[in-house]
């Protein structure tokens, strides 16, 4: 009896007495400033990849702009919370090699605690 209360106290010790606390939920306003940022950047031209070089960095998984598409325009839509990170639906409006223009509306998800990252919510077509 003594044994498996000692492994019972040692397995709440470490359940309740060793974890990190969660990072505070994403503030909307400073979302949109990094979405801002970042798409800011790539319809100005900046190579893919550039935006780790800031400082502080901002991680930035976009297929589209890593393939060489041009961003002509770009709207954000209301950042929202989906638990503790922003998201966020953006209408992008794009230009290929061959100089065709396509619009699309694409979801994000965006961190800013530890770093800034922005993720695509399906890295579908």
């Amino acid at each position: 009896m003594r044994t498996s209360g000692f492994l019972l106290s040692c397995g709440l010790s470490l359940a309740f007495g060793c974890s990190k606390p969660l990072d505070e939920p994403v503030d909307p306003a400073k979302a949109a400033e990094v979405l801002n940022a970042a798409f800011g950047a790539w319809k100005q031209g900046e190579s893919y990849g550039e935006l780790e070089r800031r400082q502080p960095p901002i991680y930035f998984n976009e297929p589209e702009w890593e393939s060489g598409k041009k961003l002509l325009k770009y709207e954000l839509g209301p950042v929202t919370l989906s638990g503790r990170q922003g998201r966020c639906s953006v209408k992008l409006t794009l230009q290929d090699s061959a100089e065709k223009v396509t619009e699309r509306t694409i979801g994000y998800q965006i961190d800013t605690t530890p770093n800034m990252v922005i993720t695509r919510e399906a890295l579908g077509p």
